[in-house]
């Protein structure tokens, strides 16, 4: 396997550990760029809030629900009046001011509650549970200039995001499968590899986008992003495409609940622990029952919204393997 370190990225993805990038605010909207001009500096900079609010919602909107859903819903129009009532605050991230004009790039934090209530009003199903961390490996084939494909990738990042990344320290000159990465994946804290395989098709890019995980036999297929004019818009479109497949495999439609028993098993109390953890934190899982625990293994019984590959996707996420045996349901914490 051929595969060259690139030590500065190194840093990136550090900070990216450090700082939890896989629990982070999905709420949060970064980055908006705003250029507004009033009769003086003080209305300018609140035309420039107004309009982040206003884009922040829609983008947010588009984060957390389908096109196919927000196409249905009749109606669906987020104006200034109700991006405020669903914003919390706005932050600056830079800005530049003169007599009559506001430059900047701001970050609208949404409140919960309101979202999800404005969501409920409209009938509009959404995921707000990010997808577990992902080491992501660039990739290139014939075409595409393997470290201008990966210095895109390590220019920025966005932890707010569904499906939150950290960015591989190295470029691999061949496809990667998991003995590849499996130690670069441990060292920054991922459950999962991401290969995004960039290629060029006439004057157009597109992107080939495989899961690689310990329990696949290989990579894994998610399917192909694009076309895309750039490579900055190959990368944008990468994360949207990720984003999408992890709404579609977890957004609930079904009405009712299922209740089912499982056997929990474990090698020590802190694989217990995760177990615990992981039901007491889905959104999916309601009224779990512990009725017999040894230190190797555990009887739970809980009901459960959604199909079962959503909700085995969900504890994934959270470090736990949903199974299904012959005689019911296993749950055990993710080995590494």
């Amino acid at each position: 396997m051929n595969r060259i370190v690139r030590f500065v990225a190194a840093t990136v993805s550090m900070l990216l550990l450090a700082t939890g990038a896989c629990f982070a605010d999905v709420y949060l909207v970064k980055n908006i760029a705003v250029d507004a001009t009033a009769e003086n500096s003080i209305e300018a900079r609140a035309k420039a809030f107004d309009e982040a609010r206003v884009v922040g919602a829609n983008l947010l909107m588009q984060r957390l629900t389908t096109a196919q859903d927000r196409a249905k819903a009749r109606g669906l129009t987020i104006n200034s009046g109700i991006a405020a009532r669903l914003a919390a605050a706005v932050d600056v991230q830079e800005e530049k001011q003169s007599a009559t004009r506001y430059l900047g790039m701001l970050a609208v934090k949404f409140d919960e509650r309101a979202v999800k209530s404005f969501l409920k009003v409209y009938d509009i199903p959404f995921v707000d549970s990010q997808a577990a961390l992902a080491l992501l490996v660039p990739e290139v084939v014939g075409g595409v200039n393997p470290d201008e494909w990966a210095e895109i990738w390590g220019q920025s990042f966005d932890e707010n995001v569904l499906a939150p990344y950290v960015v591989s320290t190295a470029i691999y000159l061949q496809d990667v499968n998991w003995e590849d990465i499996a130690l670069d994946v441990y060292n920054v804290g991922a459950q999962r590899g991401i290969a995004a395989k960039a290629k060029l098709v006439g004057s157009s890019y597109f992107v080939d986008l495989y899961d690689l995980r310990q329990e696949y036999s290989g990579r894994l297929p998610m399917g192909t992003a694009g076309p895309f004019a750039s490579l900055e818009e190959a990368k944008t479109g990468s994360v949207h495409y990720l984003e999408n497949v992890w709404k579609t495999q977890n957004i609930v439609r079904a009405v009712g609940e299922t209740s089912v028993s499982a056997v929990a098993r474990y090698g020590d109390q802190r694989g217990w622990v995760s177990i615990r953890k992981a039901l007491k934190n889905s959104r999916l899982v309601k009224n779990v029952i512990i009725e017999k625990v040894s230190v190797r293994g555990a009887d739970v019984s809980f009901s459960y919204a959604g199909r079962p590959d959503q909700l085995a996707a969900e504890l994934r996420t959270s470090g736990v393997l949903l199974s299904s045996e012959e005689n019911g349901w296993s749950l055990e914490p993710v080995a590494y």
